[in-house]
């Protein structure tokens, strides 16, 4: 999704249908700031961030 329209329509249909959950702790960065950047970002589109214990209690 390229433009902020897609996102707009991305968002408002994933809140719509889709519940998400993003595992942080299995993100690969390379750096801390980067780790912080990506789980700032998670938050634009996941219903919910996890750890990899939290995920596994939730299957």
């Amino acid at each position: 999704m390229s433009s902020q329209g897609s996102r707009i329509t991305y968002e408002a249909f994933n809140r719509k249908w889709f519940e998400i959950a993003v595992v942080y702790d299995a993100t690969a960065t390379i750096s801390e700031r980067d780790f912080q950047a990506a789980f700032t970002n998670y938050k634009a589109f996941a219903s919910a961030t996890w750890t990899t214990l939290e995920a596994i209690s939730h299957l």
